[in-house]
């Protein structure tokens, strides 16, 4: 992984100062890109990234893509690869720039470039943890539980694999099941989504396990120079790097194969399409709808949903639940029920 400083930026800012305004302009790109990223880049988040954006704007605006990766391209190959030379290689190979509209993942599984995930996949990688021995794996029992308990929540909330790994304690209710994500620096953050039952009893004994390391290792991180009040905020304080990692082992060890974290959100947006849950309350739990646009849902729909659905709707917390009640639970796969 390369965590991405302020000389680095400083750097790049003084080699595209050189460059023509146009040029300079396609290449700001890059700033956004990096605050996407939480600025640590690794070769299979660059890829899931870059894979994004083109579905994102495969329809709207399908040059998008292509600039971002080639800001990406730039900053790696003047910044990065004089630093780490070998690092760098990788991040730059992780991804291709975007020539042209790409095939939709039904049109590429059908041609053997793809293979698309399935309910039971997913169920078999969750299942692959408890199997994993942390000596065998060099890891420990934390990072197995916390890899897990990671790679259950994005399937079940169709959060970015970012926005699962970066939430902090306070965005987590789990005794309602909601995850709110409040911090709309931009349109990509979602607002608030859901898990499950079974979810919720393995989120508490994480939680546990999550005490339990924070106590054994708190000490040893702070003397490390790590902020440990910041650490102690997050839902997963562990290295993204090494949970990922785990991740894959567990989808090799279950499947013979691995797939991008990113694929699990776009099975989570097309369930729900098939089972016929609205687009806008999809739209509202993958981040698609701002913070103004969802109180403005609210109150246009409260009237609606108290007449069809006889449902007293008088605050945003009571629109939440109902989403939650009426369409996430009647509705989402259970990735630890048999």
């Amino acid at each position: 992984m390369y965590r991405v400083t302020d000389e680095d930026l400083e750097k790049f800012e003084k080699i595209i100062s050189k460059l023509s305004p146009k040029t300079r302009e396609e290449y700001m790109a890059i700033y956004d890109a990096l605050k996407d990223l939480n600025f640590e880049l690794t070769p299979e988040k660059l890829r899931e990234y870059v894979d994004e954006l083109v579905k994102r704007y495969r329809d709207e605006h399908p040059s998008k893509p292509r600039h971002v990766a080639k800001a990406l391209k730039k900053f790696i190959k003047e910044v990065i690869m004089p630093k780490d030379p070998v690092l760098g290689q990788r991040l730059y190979n992780a991804f291709r720039i975007p020539k042209e509209k790409q095939r939709s993942k039904l049109e590429r599984a059908l041609v053997g470039e793809m293979t698309v995930i399935t309910l039971d996949d997913i169920k078999k990688v969750a299942r692959e943890f408890d199997k994993l021995d942390p000596q065998e794996i060099k890891t420990s029992r934390y990072h197995i539980v916390a890899a897990k308990t990671l790679f259950v929540l994005m399937a079940e909330t169709g959060l970015r694999s970012g926005e699962v790994f970066n939430l902090t304690m306070d965005q987590v209710d789990v005794d309602e099941r909601i995850i709110k994500v409040l911090n709309l620096e931009s349109t990509k953050r979602a607002f608030v989504t859901f898990f499950t039952k079974k979810t919720q009893e393995l989120l508490r004994e994480y939680l546990k396990l999550r005490e339990e390391f924070l106590k054994k290792y708190g000490v040893a991180m702070a003397n490390l120079g790590l902020d440990l009040e910041v650490i102690k905020k997050r839902l997963f304080p562990f290295k993204e790097q090494e949970l990922r990692r785990v991740i894959k082992i567990g989808m090799e060890r279950a499947l013979g194969r691995t797939f991008d974290l990113y694929e699990l959100r776009s099975f989570f947006s097309s369930w729900m399409m098939v089972k016929g849950v609205p687009e806008w309350v999809i739209n509202i739990m993958q981040g698609r709808t701002s913070e103004e646009d969802i109180k403005v849902i609210h109150t246009l729909s409260s009237d609606i949903i108290r007449r069809h659905y006889h449902v007293l709707i008088t605050k945003p917390e009571d629109f939440i639940r109902w989403i939650r009640d009426a369409w996430y639970d009647p509705n989402i796969y259970c990735v630890l029920c048999d």
